[in-house]
This record gives structure tokens, sequence and C-alpha cells, in this order.
């Protein structure tokens, strides 16, 4: 046992010495690195200093990331109703629906929206223009969503257009969806007939 502790403490102090290894001296840095590592301090300074941008600063304008993915139209029966959940099922009824307008009591308009912004969003509006023609004359209606304190997420959005308003607009001939965000258009996607 006391050899062990002898070889231990020996070990130990060969292990420090100077005399094994001798001294061990840093090499300096090179004054490549060290004006690179000032660059690197100097411009971390100026980014500390930078005055943080705020909403109400009139300068600042938001990253915003904005998508519309999708916007569907469905054929709505009287009782507002676009067919069965299966899809098979449901594209029958649709082009059924697309054959006998008598049955026709409206139009759902889908649309798939996702986005997000680097602060809330106060007001954030989903807004589809629709443009048609009743006999010979054009129609136009326009339809607003509101979401207040909007920051991120996925959603359907879904407007109806049935009944006397339906009938009143006429046949839809182009459509036209937009996101605004703060006043600013931050998606869209429209109908190929959209000029």
């Amino acid at each position: 046992m006391l050899f062990r502790i002898l070889t231990f403490v020996l070990g130990c102090f060969l292990l420090a010495s100077p005399f094994v290894y001798g001294e061990i001296k840093p090499t300096p840095p090179s004054l490549e690195h060290v004006k690179e590592v000032e660059e690197v301090a100097r411009d971390h300074k100026k980014k500390a200093k930078a005055p943080k941008k705020t909403y109400e600063d009139p300068q600042y304008r938001a990253a915003y990331a904005f998508k519309i993915a999708a916007v569907k139209h469905l054929y709505l029966d009287r009782n507002i109703s676009p067919g069965s959940v299966d899809l098979h099922a449901k594209y029958q009824y649709q082009d059924t629906l697309s054959k006998n307008p008598d049955q026709v009591y409206g139009k759902r308009f889908a649309i798939h929206w996702k986005g997000s912004a680097d602060h809330d969003i106060p007001e954030l509006i989903v807004r589809l223009e629709l443009r048609g023609l009743k006999g010979n004359a054009p129609t136009k209606k326009t339809i607003d969503f509101t979401y207040r304190n909007w920051v991120v997420g996925s959603r359907w959005t879904e407007f109806d257009l049935v009944g006397d308003e339906y009938k009143e607009f006429g046949q839809l001939t182009a459509w036209h969806a937009t996101v605004i965000a703060d006043g600013q258009v931050v998606a869209r996607k429209k109908s190929i007939l959209w000029e």
C-alpha cells in the first residue's frame, strides 16, 4: 500500500515538473490574428450600440413571411353544403351542381394562407375581390375578414356568398385574394383572368 502511494506521488511530481516537459511558453499570436479579433470586437460593439427598432418607428419595416397556398371555390346547395366529406363524392356533387344552376344556392370561397411577422400585427386583413357577370353587366364584390394581434400561423379563411347576394352577383369570372398587414399587401394570389 505504501508503495502505491509513493508511486502515485512520484508520478504526480514528475508530470508537473518542468524537468520532464521543459517550460511551456505560449506562442505569441500573429499580428493578423490580433487585427482580426479587434475587428470582430469592433463590429460587435457597433451592433450592440445600434438603437432597437420598434413597431412605432416610421423608418422600420418588419420582415414578413406570408403566403397564400390555395384559393378554392365550391358551389353550395340549399343546405349550405358543398357535398360529402369523401373527396370523390364531393367533386361528383360539385359537377352535378355546376350543370344544374337552379340547385345552386351560393358559393363558398376558402383561402388557405400562412404567415409570420417579427411583431404582433394589430390588424391583419384577408381580402377577396370578385368579378363577375350578370347578363352583360359586370359585377364586383370585395369581402374582408380581419384578424387581431396576429403573429404566426396557418389558416383556412372561408367566405360564403349565398342567397340573393349570390344571385345579384351573377357568374364568377375572376378572383383576387390578398393578405394585408400594417396597411401593405404581404401576399397575393389571383385567378388567370384577373388583370
